[in-house]
């Protein structure tokens, strides 16, 4: 009975932390990269994320200028052809 609350714990966590990252910026992909961590070694990823997770939340349509690197999650300008914080190169 315990493994099973501890089970449910976890899936919860991982939810709201996959919905919070994406939420704060992240990519889908990285977002799923965190659920993950949280579901399956919750006890650790999950103050890992409550201590490095942006803590600007992103809304719609409040980047008009700004755009998503799409390696990083860093904001950079729209026109930018490389990410100014990981150098990452841009279509």
């Amino acid at each position: 009975m315990i493994r099973f609350v501890g089970f449910l714990i976890a899936i919860a966590l991982a939810f709201w932390v996959y919905h919070d990252a994406k939420k704060r910026g992240k990519t889908p992909g990285k977002a799923l990269a965190w659920a993950a961590g949280v579901l399956f070694l919750w006890i650790v990823f999950f103050p890992i994320w409550l201590f490095t997770r942006p803590k600007q939340v992103v809304e719609e349509g409040s980047l008009g200028h700004m755009k998503v690197c799409p390696s990083c999650g860093g904001y950079m300008d729209r026109e930018a052809s490389f990410c100014p914080h990981c150098g990452h190169r841009l279509s």
